[in-house]
Formats: C-alpha cells, structure tokens, sequence
C-alpha cells in the first residue's frame, strides 16, 4: 500500500472512532433511563392491594 491509501484509510477509521466517541455517552444515557422508565411502568402495572386498599408496589432489583 502507498503511504496516500494509509492516511485514507487512518482518516477514515479516526472519522468513525470521533463519531462513536461523540454520540455513545448520551445514547448510553438515554438507554439507562429508558430502562429505569420501563422498571417503574412495570411495577405500577403489577401493583397490588393489601387488606386495607393501599397499593404496594415491588420494584425490580437492580
């Protein structure tokens, strides 16, 4: 390979490498709290009553 073909191609691979580093940490957040938000529809859809009507809620571990 001539030196042109390897600064093409270690521009390249640096272009995709910037653009993961930019955009994986807000993805990975958002991940998070869409799994948080998922957790807590979960246990308001299987809450439950005691005896006396008040709900009771069981939250999943983390």
């Amino acid at each position: 390979m001539d030196p042109e073909t390897i600064a093409i191609i270690i521009a390249i691979v640096g272009g995709w490498a910037t653009i993961i580093a930019v955009f994986m940490p807000p993805l990975i957040m958002i991940i998070r709290r869409v799994d948080r938000l998922t957790q807590v529809v979960t246990a308001l859809a299987n809450h439950r009553h005691d005896e006396e009507g008040a709900p009771t809620f069981t939250l999943p571990a983390d």
